[in-house]
Parts: C-alpha cells; sequence; structure tokens
C-alpha cells in the first residue's frame, strides 16, 4: 500500500511540473503535410493575439505560408467548406503598412485580396489595429484571399482558428528538461533507498511528496499563454519577470486578474509598468505583435497619468495643462493620448494604458467595465525583505532533508556533523586507527 502511495504521489509532482495551465485555446485538429516535416494544429477559435500565444507554449507560431502549394494545403486540410476564417502568423503591428511572419522567415509569398491590406484605415478605438492576416474573404464559402482584421474572434458570424506550425527541431524548453532530469534522478534515489525502509518512513516521504505537489503548481513552475520572462540584472535589467496573459478583459477586471496571478516565490504580481525606455524595448520585443493593458491610467485627473503601483513620475497631456509636467517615461504612439471615444461617443473617456500599440508605443482606451477588451501584460516584482526566489526554496528543501534524515533511525548517532553528512550525501568517513575508505554515493 505505501509503495502505490508513494508512487501515485511521485506522479502528482511531475504533472505539477509538466502539466500546462489550462488554457482558452485548444487542438481541435492536427496533420502532418507530406514532404513537410512540420506538425500543424489547427485551433479552437480566438483572437490572433490569443492564437499566437498558444502556439508559443507549444513551442511554434502562427502558420508561415512560403507558397501556393502550402496555401492550398492548408485551406483544402483545415477549412475545406470554407465556412470558417484562417489566422496565420503574419500582423503589421512592428511598422504599420509592413507585414511580417511572427517565425521571423522572410515574406516569399502572399494572396491578398484586392484592395487589401488597408493598413490602418478601418483603426478604431473599440476594435483596435487591423494589424493581423487572415485567410477567407466575402461570402461564405469563402475563398482563401488574405485580409487584415481586428483581433477578434469572430467575425461575421464565422469563427477566427489560428493555424500553428510546429518545426521538427522544436523540443521542450532547457529549464523543463533539466526540472524533469533532476526530478526523475531524485525521486528514482529516495524510492529506490524507501522501498527498503520501515513503513513508517515510507508514509513520511509520501506526505512530503504530496507536500511538494501541492507547492510546485503555484510557487515554482508556471505554464500556459506567454511563460513569464525574467529581465536579468547581468543584462542590465531589474530582475522583475513579464507575462503576456492572453485573455480578453476590460480594464477593471485584468487588473483584478494580474493581482491574482499566481507568482514565484517572493514576488508580488501587478499590470505592466514601465519605468524607462530599456524596460519599454525589453517587454516590446519579448512579446512582439501582442497588445494588452498596462497600469497607466489618468481616471482620477484627466490628462495626468500615473501608475498603479506607485511607480515615480507623473505625465500630464499638453492638451489638458499648459505647463504640463512629465517626469514619468511615456511612449505614446503618434496623436496619443488622444482620449477620442469621449469626443465620438459621449462616453466616460480614454483613461487607461495600452502596451504595443505598434512595436513598444502606446495607446490610451477605454474600458473600465465597458467598451474595450483587451489581454494584458503582468509584471512580477520581487517583494520587500524576502529572499530570492530559488535561494528561498532551496533552504526550505535544505532544512527539510536535514530535519528526515538527522532524525531517521540508524545507526549513527544524530546530530553529529559526520553523521549528517554520512546520510545525505553516503559518504564513509575515516575512523581512528582504520585506513582510508573510498567515497561512494549511498544509495
Amino acid at each position: 500500500m505505501y509503495r502505490n502511495l508513494l508512487f501515485s504521489n511521485c506522479v502528482l509532482v511531475f504533472t505539477a511540473i509538466l502539466e500546462p495551465r489550462a488554457h482558452a485555446v485548444t487542438i481541435v485538429q492536427t496533420e502532418s503535410r507530406s514532404g513537410s516535416d512540420h506538425i500543424y494544429h489547427l485551433l479552437s477559435p480566438s483572437t490572433w493575439t490569443d492564437a499566437e500565444a498558444f502556439a508559443v507554449t507549444l513551442h511554434g507560431h502562427l502558420v508561415t505560408i512560403n507558397d501556393a502549394a502550402e496555401e492550398d494545403w492548408l485551406w483544402t486540410t483545415f477549412n475545406p467548406d470554407g465556412t470558417s476564417l484562417i489566422w496565420i502568423g503574419m500582423h503589421d503591428v512592428v511598422h504599420r503598412g509592413t507585414f511580417v511572419w511572427t517565425s521571423g522567415e522572410p515574406v516569399t509569398y502572399t494572396n491578398w485580396q484586392t484592395g487589401e491590406p488597408t493598413s490602418g484605415i478601418y483603426d478604431t478605438p473599440f476594435l483596435g489595429p487591423e494589424s493581423y492576416a487572415q485567410m477567407g474573404y466575402g461570402s461564405i464559402p469563402y475563398p482563401r484571399f488574405w485580409n487584415d482584421l481586428w483581433n477578434i474572434p469572430t467575425w461575421a458570424g464565422s469563427p477566427m482558428q489560428g493555424v500553428v506550425e510546429i518545426p521538427s527541431e522544436a523540443v521542450p524548453e532547457p529549464s523543463t528538461l533539466v526540472i524533469a532530469c533532476m526530478g526523475i534522478v531524485t525521486l528514482v534515489t529516495v524510492a529506490k533507498r524507501q522501498f527498503r525502509a520501515t513503513a513508517a518512513k515510507r508514509a513520511k516521504w509520501s506526505g512530503l511528496l504530496l507536500s511538494l505537489s501541492l507547492l510546485l503548481p503555484s510557487s515554482v513552475v508556471r505554464r500556459g499563454d506567454c511563460a513569464p520572462v525574467e529581465w536579468p540584472v547581468l543584462d542590465g535589467g531589474n530582475g522583475h519577470f513579464y507575462e503576456f496573459v492572453a485573455e480578453s478583459l476590460f480594464w477593471d477586471a485584468a487588473f483584478s486578474a494580474a493581482i491574482a496571478r499566481p507568482s514565484p516565490l517572493g514576488y508580488t504580481a501587478h499590470l505592466l509598468t514601465i519605468s524607462n525606455s530599456p524596460e519599454n524595448a525589453f517587454v516590446a520585443n519579448t512579446f512582439p505583435g501582442m497588445t494588452g493593458w498596462m497600469g497607466f491610467t489618468d481616471r482620477d485627473v484627466e490628462g495626468e497619468w500615473r501608475w498603479i503601483d506607485n511607480t515615480p513620475g507623473v505625465w500630464q497631456d499638453p492638451a489638458v495643462f499648459p505647463s504640463p509636467i512629465q517626469t514619468a517615461f511615456a511612449a505614446w504612439a503618434g496623436g496619443e493620448p488622444n482620449n477620442w471615444y469621449t469626443e465620438s461617443y459621449n462616453r466616460t473617456g480614454e483613461d487607461f494604458g495600452i502596451f504595443n500599440w505598434g512595436t513598444g508605443m502606446w495607446n490610451d482606451g477605454v474600458g473600465p467595465d465597458v467598451g474595450s477588451t483587451f489581454n494584458y501584460f503582468v509584471e512580477f516584482e520581487p517583494m520587500s525583505s524576502i529572499p530570492e526566489p530559488s535561494t528561498f526554496l532551496l533552504g526550505i528543501i535544505g532544512v527539510l532533508a536535514l530535519a528526515t534524515w538527522t532524525k531517521a533511525p540508524g545507526p549513527l548517532s544524530s546530530g553529529a556533523p559526520s553523521s549528517i553528512m554520512r546520510r545525505i550525501y553516503g559518504v564513509k568517513t575515516v575512523m581512528p586507527g582504520r585506513s582510508r575508505k573510498s567515497t561512494s554515493l549511498y544509495v
């Protein structure tokens, strides 16, 4: 019984490490193309940014189309009746009017509908920019011509479905492999030793593994959306982590959801705040083509923009303040902020910052609980007076290990330094009057 319980809890630990967090986008069809070693997945209906974010978690991107033959295969394979519209990996978010592939491959083939792309003519504050390419135009059954469209999950009653392309060389990220290998070695070693131990010790280890399985999902390993990316201090960064969340919400809902995001040990979460140009460039380059809410607002005083986390500085709009104070960093897109929604629709105003309205550019949007919904960016920053997460976690594991082994029954005298080292590392020590023994791993 104890052996089965220990094995079950080992499975729980690995599930916590390797299983992605539930995501709104799912895979509905998987195919391979003759003559190609790439894998293609058709996704459930979603926005373009949701589909691309999910593609990244699969170690791919929305599909890159290199020629008419590939386009024909994609269309007949994933949309044979022509009733859906297909997101592809092309956008002009970086430079409006210049469409590029998210995979970074050169543009060698296009099939735009006549008059497309319109490149900004139909941009609106409610729907955002028409920056995302899709296949299908006109009426059902759709011909496979391309069009640029807003970041929306449906159009004219037809679902918008992304197709993901995954290269054959795509492998799990290194951190996943390292964690998995370390976990396998550790658990096999523990299991091998404890299966020879008493029932009481087996139960103790089973309980410890169960505790770890509950700890890991919320504190150590995080998956889904675009996994948090660190801006390392050694690279001139601030040591914070940044995440793009593919969940379209009003600003107030995004504000609350960001705070509630599961955080690494010793970190706190909030909507993205930007202190300077290097930070702005890092986040923009880390999440290209992805647009979402950030924590900049002038809701309290019209035209006076402040950060939600009290990041120093204020940015006053020259259109509102004759002698504006602008001590906060800002990277507004041309003509922004313009509070356009108020003037055009007699609503409450565009009081909330949108990041990546064009690479690294900002826009003001409406949407506390009405108006526009967008995905959002989350920033994780260290809590004051808290050890760095990995050090904190290793410390806890170290204490548990020492406590477990020094209290374990056996011929060694508990508490003695040599006893502790022998129990943890299996080192055979040299006793007075005896010849030196070789060191070996105690397994």
